[in-house]
């Protein structure tokens, strides 16, 4: 069982409007109004019934009538009737009536409230008749043919393009208690073998078939863990692996004693000497001031060398002890076990799983000296060289006695150090089977290496002193809103004007860098000579959280301004077919009082740079980064929450679904969770009474199995519902396809919070491409505030002129 849906319009680029008759008119209500339109053969055609065609333009939006029969038949050919004798019989108004009196009978009532509020607001007194068959007959009376539309066809395109939402988040929320979390698995061999406790209960099925969880970074990890790639899949330990392996952990402890050496060296022979010479020296000496040389020998110096002590001593046992048992164990191969066969007192005649619980006890212990080095390692050549001004101090004598290269490559090493233990672990990684115990153990210890190695904070300032930055090399920072956590990504982009067109408009005044973060979208401007660009914004704010980072090549303060910030529960993102543009449509909604940073109309930003043809993937950013400020860390560390994303697709739609049940999620309450939500055994009835009660805009009900079968139920506040009779194999490409459906009237005026900010940037761009017509003076808006003062003062202005000729 299924409810069918109506086969889509066609594109605005699949109609031949080259070949059609250009009609245009002024009406007081919808301002321009523009009318595609022609003849349709037809086999059998007649006197009294013919069929066209009509491609309607208005402030009230787009709509295509690929065929429409003028028949007295036809409920809509009632405006004919109101047509002036002399032009009833003129087969093109006759057309041209009907196809506006369709046009109004399919508005929606959001629409034409809006319109009708906006007219009533233009004209005290008395409220106009606006909808009915004599409003459609008028505007076809006094409708005039265009003589060269070459140019308004041109601009149309471009206005009008098709714009797509290639991601969408939805909520999954299953009954309370369902979610059972899955035990810990020991090993990465748990990885082959399904559990056999259900996690989802009875739909279970339909959850997996979403996908594998996917990472969402958090405070605790900001990167997806590692992963076996390069592993083999065999349960057999073969020779040559027992040999590779062997040969990796020896290799590793021998170039740990070499390391060691130079630590200690550059510890005990290099720095301590310095030390010392600066604790003597006078105060006349031009030599650095022990306070000074701080800055090139850190306090964790000391730290780290007696920490590769400790872990050389501990790796080198390690190998020791197992010496005997691997000469015997890797002369032959070695079956596995499986995962559930494998005893917990299972020899481990190689040493490899002693060896990889040995560094992951100990790396973490490398974070914090590791991490204060590397920082203060950015400045040394600066400091180095600054020490070494004055070549006859007795510094720079020790420095030549020394030897300048011999300091710089020492002072270098524990930098170049912990690249290798990661390069060394993937190798022991690489000669171990899958369901070796081992492979999961070296996977985490590599995961803290690169932890370290991507100069991570986990303290909850290190987000803070970015924030800081950003105030300072950016202002007009709003009162209400500003960023929270991390910065996402930044974004260089051109703001560009109605109609759209990228072939005539070039960056200049409106050229800006957009900001990503967990709660918002900043649009910074910036001045038409200004070098700022989203790469260096980007290095400076990560550079901010650096005490020893050179801060000489910063941007300069002040030149970046904020032009909009926007919540994301104001705004939608869309994207053009070319994926250049990026369209920020804002969000009207009685819960949300609007203020100077909830925009009126649609914002069109063409990605420039790093992002230059790939909207598709800010949007999915974006995506991610609502579910990551929606649903706090706690929640989504709690065993009860999954981020996944389903392949195998009907639609080019990606979808972001986030799974967690009722009682445990306090964001489903919130005005900001999705706008689609699953819901499972619910009725009918109280899906609506959710679309009521709540700022969703559909919900999806998923009843109980029979058998194999669910029944799935679509409710939205736009379009028809839908039922379906899904199977697990059968779900995921029948939720996209119904879901890519409903999009287009989700995002259209028919939506009744999106219907006055695309009303009006409809006016917008009509009042732009009628231009032409009424000798219209083009402004750019920029990113002036709107009025909705002006634009009613606008739009009578625009009447006023045409009745003048």
């Amino acid at each position: 069982m299924a409810t069918i849906a109506p086969p889509p319009s066609p594109t605005l680029s699949e109609l031949p409007l080259e070949q059609l008759s250009l009609y245009y008119v002024i009406d007081s209500c919808l301002s321009s109004i523009l009318v595609f339109y022609g003849a349709v053969s037809t086999a059998n055609a007649t006197v009294s019934s013919s069929r066209i065609q009509a491609h309607i333009f208005t402030t009230a939006g787009f709509q295509s009538y690929p065929r429409i029969t003028v028949s007295p038949a036809a409920p809509v050919y009632a405006a004919v009737n109101h047509l002036p004798r002399d032009k009833q019989g003129d087969e093109v108004c006759r057309g041209l009536a009907v196809s506006m009196l369709r046009y109004f009978a399919e508005l929606s009532e959001p629409v034409k409230q809006r319109l009708t509020g906006v007219a009533r607001a233009g004209r005290p007194g008395k409220p106009p008749k606006m909808f009915d068959e004599m409003h459609a007959a008028d505007l076809a009376n006094r409708m005039a043919k265009v003589d060269d539309p070459t140019e308004i066809i041109r601009d149309i395109r471009s206005a009008y393009q098709e714009r797509k939402v290639p991601w969408i988040d939805i909520d999954v929320v299953l009954p309370a208690d369902t979610i059972q979390p899955s035990k810990r698995r020991e090993s990465a061999g748990s990885d082959m073998e399904a559990s056999q406790d259900p996690q989802f209960g009875p739909y279970t099925p339909l959850i997996e078939a979403l996908g594998d969880p996917m990472f969402l970074p958090t405070s605790r990890l900001k990167r997806a863990p590692s992963q076996p790639t390069n592993v083999s899949k065999s349960r057999t330990f073969a020779r040559s692996q027992k040999e590779a392996l062997r040969l990796t952990m020896c290799e590793l402890v021998d170039t740990e004693e070499r390391y060691v050496a130079k630590l200690y060296s550059l510890v005990h022979e290099v720095a301590d000497e310095f030390r010392q010479k600066a604790h003597e020296r006078r105060p006349s000496s031009t030599s650095p001031s022990e306070e000074a040389l701080a800055a090139l020998f850190p306090p964790c110096l000391n730290d780290i060398l007696s920490i590769n002590l400790g872990f050389l001593d501990v790796i080198r046992q390690v190998l020791d002890e197992t010496e005997k048992d691997a000469i015997t164990d890797i002369g032959h191969d070695t079956e596995l076990p499986s995962t559930r066969g494998r005893s917990r007192d299972t020899k481990d005649a190689l040493g490899a799983v002693a060896f990889a619980k040995a560094l992951l006890e100990w790396l973490p212990r490398f974070s914090e000296p590791y991490k204060d080095y590397m920082r203060a390692h950015t400045g040394f050549t600066q400091t180095l060289n600054s020490f070494m001004k004055d070549r006859d101090s007795s510094f720079s004598r020790r420095v030549y006695e020394t030897g300048e290269q011999r300091l710089r490559s020492l002072l270098m090493e524990p930098v170049q150090r912990l690249p290798r233990y990661s390069l060394l672990i993937d190798t022991m990684t690489g000669s171990l089977p899958l369901v070796h115990p081992a492979v999961r153990t070296l996977l985490k210890a590599r995961d803290i290496v690169k932890d370290i190695c991507a100069l991570d904070n986990d303290s909850p300032s290190s987000h803070a002193q970015g924030l800081e930055r950003l105030r300072e090399l950016v202002t007009g920072w709003p009162v209400k809103t500003f960023p929270e956590g991390r910065l996402i990504t930044a974004v260089d982009f051109n703001e560009i004007t109605p109609p759209y067109n990228l072939d005539t408009q070039s960056s200049g005044p409106n050229a800006g860098i957009l900001l990503l973060y967990k709660n918002c979208l900043v649009l910074l401007a910036k001045p038409a000579e200004s070098k700022s660009t989203a790469r260096a914004l980007l290095a400076d704010i990560d550079n901010a959280a650096s005490p020893t980072a050179d801060m000489s090549m910063s941007l300069p303060q002040s030149e970046l301004q904020v032009a909009k910030v926007l919540e994301f529960h104001k705004v939608r993102c869309m994207q053009s077919t070319c994926g250049r543009m990026l369209f920020v449509l804002p969000i009207a909604s009685n819960t949300i009082p609007a203020d100077i940073n909830t925009p009126s109309d649609l914002l069109a930003l063409e990605l420039t740079a790093m992002y230059e043809g790939r909207a598709n993937r800010l949007i999915e950013e974006i995506s991610k980064a609502k579910i990551e400020g929606r649903f706090p860390e706690s929640e989504r560390e709690g065993g009860k929450w999954s981020l996944r994303s389903p392949t195998g697709l009907a639609s080019n739609v990606g979808i972001l679904a986030c799974v967690c049940e009722y009682g445990q999620s306090p964001t489903l309450s919130q005005d900001y969770s999705s706008q689609i939500r699953v819901v499972f055994d619910t009725s009918k009835a109280a899906c609506g009474q959710i679309l009521k009660s709540t700022n969703l805009e559909v919900v999806i009900s998923i009843s109980p199995p029979n058998g194999d079968q669910y029944r799935l139920d679509i409710e939205t506040v736009v379009g028809s519902g839908s039922t379906d009779l899904i199977t697990v194999d059968t779900f995921v490409p029948t939720l996209s396809r119904r879901l890519q459906y409903l999009l287009s009237p989700l995002h259209s005026p028919r939506n009744p919070i999106l219907t006055e900010p695309l009303v009006h940037s409809n006016f917008e761009t009509l009042r732009y491409i009628a231009s032409s017509l009424i000798t219209q003076v083009k402004s750019s808006r920029g990113f002036r505030p709107p009025s909705p003062t002006k634009l009613i003062s606008n739009l009578l202005g625009v009447v006023v002129t045409m009745s003048q000729h």
